[in-house]
């Protein structure tokens, strides 16, 4: 199956149509699949996933000992071994339960077919993290040339939260790594976004973790100041930056209004509550 053929036509029916027919011998029932020696089976290039969630690893391998295997993996032949085109936590399970093979359907899959199999098959399952998500959308954007709408018809999302994904890749290396580490949620880092510098972001994402700050805290730390007040002047560097610290310091908006020498300074709360947050902080 060529990929610039199929795609279209294969993408808005499901990840099965993008998986070419079993050989017959193979295509009664799962107790037709081959058993592979576990050390004769090596992960695929495709995998987005860059961290495997230890317990519920722990989960599926103690279900495999009792139950065994009872989805066979799909793989490809590639040398004198076998490359997973799907089913890398299943292989990864078996290996923790102490098998010493496992089934699986050989197909004759092409490598581009099993990078998207790869990729589609593990964004359907809706457990990725944010940044790995982010990822293997744009691999499916850029490897194999799909377009935002036809990555969102293979997955069931809308075109708009494939967009959204994307954007998380603008955020600079250590903050992705914040995020991977499940530090910061994808509302936290699409907040991030709105600021402009790396080290801005960075900053931003380090006190975000440190001071445990909400969604909307984040998001008021990086809103920009109301509209300067007539006569008042342009806000210079040395403005913005107090203001900044103090919105990052407080986890809210903070207007700065200077003039002549003197000046006012606003906080912005929403409720009470936060009201009570900004005084504990305060230390009042």
């Amino acid at each position: 199956m060529e990929i610039a053929q199929e795609k279209r036509r294969g993408l808005g029916r499901g990840l099965s149509a993008l998986i070419p027919p079993r050989p017959a011998e193979e295509s009664s029932s799962a107790r037709g699949a081959l058993q592979l020696p576990l050390e004769e089976v090596l992960p695929g290039d495709g995998q987005p996933r860059q961290r495997f969630d230890e317990a519920r690893l722990t989960e599926l391998a103690d279900s495999i000992r009792a139950h065994g295997v009872i989805q066979p993996i799909l793989v490809r032949r590639r040398g004198g071994q076998y490359e997973i085109v799907a089913g890398e936590r299943r292989w990864r399970a078996a290996q923790k339960a102490g098998l010493k093979s496992i089934p699986a359907v050989v197909s004759d899959v092409a490598e581009k077919d099993a990078l998207t199999i790869a990729l589609v098959e593990n964004l359907q399952r809706e457990d990725l993290n944010p940044i790995e998500e982010a990822e293997a959308f744009h691999r499916l954007h850029e490897q194999l040339g799909y377009s935002q709408q036809e990555i969102a018809d293979a997955v069931g999302k809308d075109r708009a939260t494939v967009a959204n994904s994307l954007r998380l890749l603008k955020l600079p290396n250590a903050v992705r790594g914040q995020v991977l580490d499940g530090e910061l949620s994808m509302g936290h880092a699409r907040a991030i976004l709105a600021l402009d510098e790396p080290g801005e972001m960075e900053k931003l994402g380090r006190e975000v973790v440190a001071k445990r700050w909400s969604v909307r805290q984040t998001e008021r730390a990086t809103q920009p100041a109301q509209p300067r007040r007539k006569g008042a002047g342009r806000e210079t560097d040395a403005e913005r930056d107090v203001r900044q610290r103090l919105q990052r310091a407080l986890g809210t908006r903070v207007d700065v209004h200077h003039r002549n020498g003197k000046g006012t300074l606003v906080v912005h709360f929403a409720s009470y509550a936060e009201l009570e947050g900004l005084l504990q902080r305060l230390g009042a």
